[in-house]
Order: C-alpha cells, then structure tokens, then sequence
C-alpha cells in the first residue's frame, strides 16, 4: 500500500514528510481540530518559528509539541529540533518532565529552547524550578510564550500614514480573577503581574524581546538569553 505524502513548502521549495510519526502528529487530535487552529492560533506558530529563526540556532529543544506543526516547518527550513513532551501521545522524540530536564539532557545541549504555552500548566511555585531546567540545557536563547489575561478593556489599532505606520493602544483598567481549568496561573491575572513573571525570568537570563502579537494578545512572548550567573530558585519568584 502506497503511503500518504504530506509536504510543507518553504521559500526555497518543499520538503516530504514521510515518516509514520511525521503522519501520526498530523493525523488528528485536538492540537489538530478546526476550533484549535484558529487564526490567531497560526500566528502564534508564526512568532515562534520567527522568534528561534532569529535566534540563528542551528538545534533547538521544543518543549510541548502539540500537533507537531511548529516542529515540521523549523525542519524544513534547517533546523534541527528535538521534540518533548509530558505526554506520549503527541510523539515527542523524548517523553519526560520539564522539571527533570536533567535526566534526559546534558547541559548546554542546545542552541535554543522553545517554551510555548506549557509552565502555565504547572502550579506557579514550579514555573522557576522549569526555568533553572531549561536554563541548564540550553547554551544561548529560550523563546517562552505564555498565556495572558490583560487587565483592562482595550482598542487596539494598525494605522498607515504616509509619513509612517504606528498602532494605537486605548485601555481601560478592570480586574481580572484566574477561572480555574487546565491553566494554574496566567499572566495578568490576580497574584501574577507581568513585573512578577519578569523578576523571576531575569535572575536566570537576559530579556531580550517582550511583546504580545498584534494577532492573538492572549499570547505573551519573550525571547531570553541565557546569564552564566543564574541564582537557584526561590519559592516561584517571591
């Protein structure tokens, strides 16, 4: 029997997935339905790819694969990326915790890590005990993403002018309380400020870039470089 072909294509041409996990990841699944895959779900997947492209890494570890899309097309553009995950169901390469990173990793054994909507899920006193994991493995960049609830109502517009473009931010505050679900913490909600997420991430390396696509602003993104004089974890950062 002839087995499917599946290609993803780049600017360079296509690249032919054939392996039965390659198939397997993109077979189904929830990290694979219509409602999961949203638009603003697809620009998400466009900033972390841009985010480890711009770090020039030549390996990367992608730490929760989902669906495997973000893992196939930093392949086809030349990256070698090692998948893992908690949950052996979605085919990671390497199945384990992100608390015990150690165990299945040398240190500084990759260019850059690539964190994207995973240490929400842990409760909030294991989030730097995650960093100081990933901090050992990898020799130069993290891009971390996680979920944030913003504090205040808001009108957010592109503008093009002919002297420039710019985008215009209107808030207005009001509170915001963590609703209980498979996320332990967000940012932005009660307790988990973005100066809170940001003092632990800084005793542990360097914020290069932080930012919330225009696309999708539950999204908030930073790309990290690693300091050599990282300090061990302190209760969750407080």
């Amino acid at each position: 029997r002839r087995q499917r072909q599946m290609c993803i294509r780049d600017s360079n041409g296509h690249v032919e997935i054939r392996s039965r996990r390659a198939l397997k990841k993109f077979s189904g699944g929830k990290y694979l339905s219509r409602r999961y895959l949203s638009s603003r779900r697809w620009m998400s997947f466009w900033h972390q790819i841009n985010e480890v492209m711009e770090t020039g890494a030549d390996n990367v570890l992608e730490i929760g694969t989902g669906g495997g899309i973000v893992t196939q097309i930093l392949r086809a553009l030349g990256v070698s990326v090692t998948t893992f995950d908690i949950d052996p169901e979605t085919a990671p390469d390497v199945v384990g915790d992100v608390l015990e990173l150690r165990r299945h990793f040398q240190p500084a054994s990759f260019d850059c890590v690539l964190c994207a909507q995973v240490l929400e899920h842990l409760p909030f006193e294991s989030f730097e005990p995650a960093l100081v994991e990933i901090h050992r493995v990898t020799r130069r960049n993290v891009v971390l993403s996680l979920p944030y609830r913003r504090r205040y109502w808001g009108v957010i517009a592109r503008f093009h002018l002919p002297l420039g473009a710019g985008r215009l931010n209107i808030r207005i505050p009001r509170p915001v309380r963590h609703v209980p679900g498979d996320h332990k913490w967000e940012v932005g909600t009660s307790g988990y400020p973005v100066r809170r997420i940001e003092k632990v991430l800084r005793r542990h390396f360097r914020v290069e870039r932080r930012f919330y696509p225009f696309e999708n602003l539950y999204h908030l993104f930073f790309r990290l470089r690693r300091i050599d004089r990282a300090v061990g974890p302190r209760g969750g950062g407080e």
